[in-house]
């Protein structure tokens, strides 16, 4: 390896859509100097397990709490960050946890590249819609109509306005999600 500092990978879950192709993709760049820390709540879980050979270590830290953040990035050039509002569907905790990155992050002056997993902000685009008053706020403080957006949308812009060198990654919708959520294609719905 190069005289490179670690790539590093924070996600609650590995083997995810998201999580582990991006595992897979940095696997796959090794030969660049890079090497990949896989961050965990849990290394013993078996995700964690499955994702050993892929990658330098597997440490514990936990988004929720902020020192333990700090000493996972230590060494670290760049970050992966993913966040999963699935996890207990409340968008409250997830701009929380968000936050605690951030603040860990800007505690980190090695870190030179945040590539974070985001979504829209809807909000300000169904607002300005003309049929705005057909959307069902689902959350009012902060407003949000599709929290698992506006959750990671809100927190995103505060991402880019505090100077933190990010990428914002936007994804759209997985064909996974036809299994994992149970959206199936029967041959009745063909």
């Amino acid at each position: 390896m190069n005289n490179v500092n670690d790539t590093f990978f924070y996600s609650y879950v590995f083997i995810g859509a998201q999580g582990g192709a991006v595992v897979r993709a940095l696997n796959d760049m090794k030969d660049q100097g890079f090497e990949v820390r896989a961050i965990t709540r849990d290394p013993s879980s078996s995700k964690a397990k499955a994702i050993e050979p892929l990658v330098k270590e597997v440490v514990k830290a936990n988004g929720d709490d902020e020192e333990s953040m700090i000493e996972a990035f230590k060494g670290c050039y760049g970050v992966f960050v993913l966040s999963n509002f699935w996890e207990d569907c409340d968008a409250i905790h997830e701009m929380t946890l968000l936050r605690t990155v951030k603040s860990a992050i800007k505690k980190c002056p090695e870190l030179k590249h945040v590539v974070l997993s985001s979504l829209e902000h809807t909000t300000p685009s169904i607002d300005a819609a003309d049929n705005k008053d057909s959307w069902v706020v689902l959350r009012d403080e902060p407003k949000m109509y599709v929290p698992h957006f506006d959750s990671k949308g809100i927190v995103e812009k505060e991402y880019v306005a505090e100077d933190i060198p990010v990428t914002l990654f936007r994804t759209s919708f997985y064909y996974q999600n036809f299994i994992y959520f149970g959206m199936q294609v029967s041959s009745s719905s063909i």
